[in-house]
């Protein structure tokens, strides 16, 4: 039996139950999204809320009322440049101040190069606090490695092809007009 016929012979069996079903929509993915250990964080007047080593902003946070409290949050594992705070009664978008670093980054590669940042601070016998600002300088540096090893790769196809066009110059392409 097919999954799609074993769905309808289970519709015949038993009906809809449309009372039974979630509606995926904004508030089901927002209550999916992970949380911390505690489920909350405190908002810092002027500097909004920390979660994972990132601090997060939302202009939400100038409220006196919601300053200095410890708030709900949740945040995206897939793009950890955003994270949501229970402001007010409402579910408030928060972003990075290295936004542009962390940009569809996840949770996985944060935690990576959280473990890399600190692998390197005990190797040179540093203490040095992991900040965003040393995390978004690592995926800076990442990402420009990232593109100077395509380069490589790109440069040593490029040299196969025309090291293979030489010995062959049937097999040469043909760039006259």
């Amino acid at each position: 039996m097919t999954p799609k016929q074993a769905y309808v012979k289970g519709m015949e069996r038993a009906g809809d139950r449309r009372s039974r079903r979630i509606a995926y929509d904004d508030d089901f993915i927002m209550m999916t999204f992970p949380s911390t250990r505690t489920g909350r964080a405190k908002v810092f007047p002027g500097q909004g809320i920390k979660i994972n080593y990132l601090s997060y902003w939302s202009d939400e946070m100038r409220n006196p009322k919601v300053e200095k409290q410890r708030v709900p949050v949740r945040y995206d594992p897939y793009n950890i440049a955003v994270a949501y705070a229970y402001l007010d009664g409402h579910w408030a978008r928060c972003v990075s101040r290295n936004a542009e670093e962390f940009e569809g980054r996840s949770e996985k590669e944060l935690k990576l190069a959280t473990a890399k940042l600190a692998q390197m601070n005990r190797n040179v016998a540093r203490s040095q606090a992991i900040t965003a600002t040393a995390l978004a300088e690592f995926f800076h540096a990442a990402h420009a490695e990232e593109h100077i090893r395509k380069q490589v790769l790109k440069d040593a196809a490029r040299k196969r092809i025309q090291a293979s066009s030489v010995t062959s110059p049937e097999c040469a392409p043909d760039f006259s007009i």
